[in-house]
C-alpha cells in the first residue's frame, strides 16, 4: 500500500492553477517531480476546487500565492452544532464519575436536543432519529468504548 501524499495548500493552488492554465497532464508532470506517486485524477480535482474558487472571486486567479484548503472528510454530523454540546456533556458526565452507555448518550442527546431543537428530531416531525448505533458510534468517537477482545486473543502462547 502506498503512502499517502501530503499535499499542502499553496501545492493544490498551483497545481490548480496550472491545469486551468494549460493542461492536466502538463500539471500532472510537474507534480511528479516533486511526488511520484501523483496521479491525474488529484490534479483534476485541484483544477475544479480552483475553477470554483475562481467563480465566487474573480480576483483569485490573479493572486502568485492563493491557497486552496483541503475539503471536509466524512460524513457530515448527525446534530451538527449540537452535537459538540452532546459530546462536551458526556465528557463531563464521565469526568464526574457517571457510568456512560449508549443510553446514557441517547437519552443525553435527547434532552439536549428537544430543549434546543426540537424540531430535527423524529417524533417532532423533523428527520433525524436518535438510535443505539449512532450513540455507540458517538462513543467509539470521542474514545470512550474499546474493542471487546476475542476467546483467542485471550489465549496464552504456552496453553
Amino acid at each position: 500500500m502506498q503512502d499517502r501524499i501530503k499535499w499542502t495548500d499553496k501545492e493544490r493552488f498551483t497545481l490548480g492553477k496550472l491545469a486551468a492554465e494549460t493542461t492536466t497532464a502538463n500539471a500532472v508532470k510537474i507534480a511528479r517531480k516533486e511526488h511520484p506517486l501523483a496521479n491525474e485524477s488529484t490534479i483534476r480535482n485541484f483544477r475544479k476546487s480552483y475553477l470554483l474558487a475562481i467563480a465566487k472571486d474573480r480576483n483569485f486567479g490573479n493572486s502568485k500565492t492563493g491557497v486552496i484548503p483541503k475539503k471536509k472528510m466524512g460524513r457530515p454530523l448527525l446534530f451538527g452544532a449540537y452535537d459538540q454540546v452532546i459530546v462536551d456533556y458526556t465528557r463531563r458526565l464521565r469526568r464526574h464519575g457517571a457510568r456512560v452507555n449508549s443510553k446514557i448518550v441517547m437519552g443525553t442527546a435527547r434532552g439536549i436536543v428537544m430543549k434546543r431543537a426540537p424540531q430535527l428530531l423524529h417524533e417532532k416531525g423533523g428527520a433525524k432519529k436518535i438510535t443505539r448505533d449512532w450513540a455507540r458510534s458517538l462513543l467509539v468517537r470521542i474514545k470512550f468504548s474499546k474493542r471487546k477482545g476475542t476467546r483467542k486473543a485471550k489465549k496464552k502462547p504456552w496453553e
